[in-house]
This record gives C-alpha cells, structure tokens and sequence, in this order.
C-alpha cells in the first residue's frame, strides 16, 4: 500500500466512526465559549482572543490560555456560522486531518507504512479520542496533536541527510508555539523530540542539544509571553496566593481521577487536602 493509500484510508475511517457526532448540540462548556461568546461571533476580536483567556467572552477570568481554539471558533463563524451542525463537520474534518497526518509522519520515521497505517488507525478508532472528536470545546485536544505532529516532522527533516535548514527550524519552531497556544499540555512534546533525536543518534553535548532546541525554546519564550501578558502571570493565578493544602487536594484528585476515572463527572467537587 502506497503512503497515500494509507494515510486516506486512515482519516476515511476516522470520519466514518465519528460521523455521528454531526448529530450532537453544543453541550456543557459549548455554550458560553462558542454560543453565547461575542468574541468568537467573527474575525473582528482576533487581537482580543489572542490577549486573553479562554473565559474572556464568557465574562470570567482563567488559568487557561488557548487562543489556537477561540480562533478556530471565531473562523467557523466567519466561514459557517455557528449552528452546531457545520461546527461539527469543521471538528470531524479536522480530526481525520489528525489522523492522516500520524499515518504520514509515522510511517516515514518508521520507514514503514504500514506502521503508520497501523497508528492512524488506532488514533482513528481509540474510545479516548472520542471527546475530543465529538465535543466542539475539546478542539484544543485536536489542534494541539496536529501541530505537535508537524512539529515532530520538522524536527525529523532537521535530522535527515539534508541536515538542519532555516526552514525545518522555522517550521518546527512555529509548529511548537501553535501547539502550546492551542493546549498547554503541547509541552509534552519535548519528550518525543528527545527521544527522536536519540533514536537519529543526534549528539547530546550541551552546546549540540541547545543549538538543535533553539527553536523550541524560542517558541516557549513566546508563549510563556503572550501567556503572562493576558493572564497577568505565567500560571494564570493558579499558583497565586493558594494554600499548600489546597494545591495538594487538586493533585491528588487528579490523580484519583487518573486511578479511577470512573468518577469523572462534569462537575467535580472543589478539591481539597483529602484526595491528596
């Protein structure tokens, strides 16, 4: 099977299992961030998504910092309005997009098609995906991949026998920042890119690893930023003024929750020192 082959049979059959989410409303935190939000009615609040949290146009502050998602929202609206309908064909489309690129950039580090295929497929079809393919406020989940893929390619093209070029560092840079803007968890991709540049036998001295993180850093450095600057601090109040206890409790309920998930619901209880 050619690597076109697979990479559309895999984003087909994403589409085809999630199609019944075309079917779905704006549930939960739909509502105030896409529905009711003014700030997403049109591209006319671009520079105001991009300086604020991801409450702003709820009226509320946050600790969260996703201008990628509010944007994307804002572009919906521009281009299909905000009917939850065309909504969730953008969201499907977007996860096949996902999915597509994985089999792409997997099966070429892996010099393996079929290995990509495999990894499409089960991104495609994996029950923990299902949220963030159904629910139009978990698009952040969605973006956040996508960009962390790219970014991921782009390291890889820095590697190859071409070796490093204005354009894969650029590439791989912006890719970094998009991801972090569109979800705060995209910092995790600093792990595989380590563990690409160990698996390409790139040099570890000090001076070779922070010429090749260059890029990534610089695209932190820019978020960390932007992030400060519409937050008023780097950790959005998380940090600010909260108890020991306090921080301890929200810890080991996430921690609980990753045991036991079984009691997730949508609205937790405030945390406090007992899950700890």
């Amino acid at each position: 099977m050619t690597r076109l082959r697979a990479t559309l049979l895999a984003a087909a059959v994403a589409i085809v299992v999630h199609t019944s989410s075309l079917g779905g409303g704006f549930v939960h935190d739909d509502r105030p961030q896409i529905a009711t939000n003014p700030l997403v009615a049109g591209l006319g609040s671009l520079p105001t998504l991009w300086s604020t949290g991801v409450w702003a146009g709820a009226g509320s502050g946050s600790s969260f910092y996703r201008p990628m998602m509010t944007t994307s929202f804002a572009v919906d609206a521009a281009l299909v309005g905000r009917a939850p309908l065309p909504m969730h064909a953008v969201q499907l489309l977007l996860f096949a997009i996902l999915v597509a690129a994985a089999t792409a950039v997997v099966g070429a580090l892996a010099g393996d098609v079929s290995v990509g295929l495999g990894a499409g497929l089960l991104l495609a079809v994996h029950p923990v995906n299902v949220e963030a393919a159904a629910w139009l406020s978990a698009r952040c989940e969605i973006l956040a991949a996508l960009f962390a893929v790219l970014c991921l390619a782009a390291r890889a093209r820095r590697l190859g026998p071409a070796g490093p070029s204005a354009a894969a560092s650029l590439a791989e840079g912006a890719g970094l920042f998009l991801a972090l803007a569109s979800k705060e968890s995209a910092v995790a991709v600093l792990a595989p890119l380590l563990a690409l540049d160990r698996s390409r036998g790139a040099s570890f001295a000090p001076l070779a690893l922070a010429r090749r993180f260059t890029p990534a850093a610089a695209a932190i450095a820019a978020y960390g930023l932007l992030r400060a600057r519409a937050l008023g601090s780097l950790s959005g109040g998380i940090l600010g003024g909260s108890e020991p206890a306090a921080l301890l409790g929200a810890l080991g309920q996430g921690a609980l929750r990753l045991v036991a998930p079984i009691s997730l619901s949508l609205t937790p209880p405030a945390p406090g020192a007992a899950p700890a």
